[in-house]
């Protein structure tokens, strides 16, 4: 539409929108910006880019979880907490840099009382251009007391997105498996390589699913295959 009509404020204002969506906010800027030329009374513009502007400045994150299981014997019976204080930094529109700090709590049901830790992250995201985005963290865990060694974990993710008729993500992750006092005790941990995809290919159907093959430091391995379908 803009191709032949220039100086359509509605088109603008919806291309805008989606460049916001999809993270190009370098663009929405100047999309706004062009708009505001055209019609600097235009009070939707003026706002949307104010609220650009506000996501463009760093800001603090708080946030608590809390996990309870109630498994059959010992093998999974444990409540977990977690406390997760968060720096995020935007530079260059696209790109975040984000400062973690945490602390947890875990206390298996059969015993061994309530075993504390606490950690930092570093985290990196950012969109390349339409196509493609990307995003790596590590995160360290100090454990408390001394009994326990210390363990990293981390995890990066590419997706590529196939002119929007198919996004494919690939990727890997570390994590802890702490279900029960042994997984504890032994720092149990899991490499994991993943893909996954989601498509539209009618404006009514959507595909989407994932891979994971799983290989854990006490020589378990496992295997995930999910799909799903969604019709409109």
């Amino acid at each position: 539409l803009l191709h032949f009509e220039p100086g359509n404020q509605e088109a603008l204002f919806d291309l805008a929108q989606i460049q916001c969506s999809t993270g190009l906010c370098d663009r929405e800027r100047e999309t706004y910006g062009n708009l505001l030329m055209l019609e600097p009374n235009h009070s939707l513009a003026q706002l949307a880019l104010e609220r650009r502007n506000i996501r463009a400045n760093p800001f603090l994150e708080g946030d608590h979880s809390y996990w309870r299981e109630k498994g059959r014997g010992d093998l999974s019976r444990i409540a977990r907490h977690r406390t997760d204080g968060w720096l995020d930094i935007p530079f260059f529109c696209r790109n975040h840099l984000r400062l973690g700090v945490h602390r947890w709590w875990d206390r298996p049901d059969h015993g061994g009382g309530t075993f504390t830790s606490q950690g930092h992250t570093l985290e990196v995201a950012g969109i390349f251009n339409q196509y493609l985005r990307g995003e790596a963290g590590w995160t360290r865990r100090y454990r408390s007391g001394g009994r326990f060694k210390n363990l990293d974990t981390g995890h990066a993710r590419l997706e590529i997105n196939f002119d929007d008729l198919l996004h494919l993500g690939l990727g890997y992750k570390r994590t802890d498996e702490f279900y029960n006092l042994f997984g504890i005790r032994q720092g149990v941990q899991a490499n994991r390589l993943f893909a996954d995809f989601r498509s539209h290919p009618t404006r009514k159907l959507q595909l989407s699913g994932s891979a994971e093959t799983i290989d854990y430091t006490d020589d378990n391995t496992g295997k995930m295959l999910s799909v799903t379908a969604g019709y409109q």
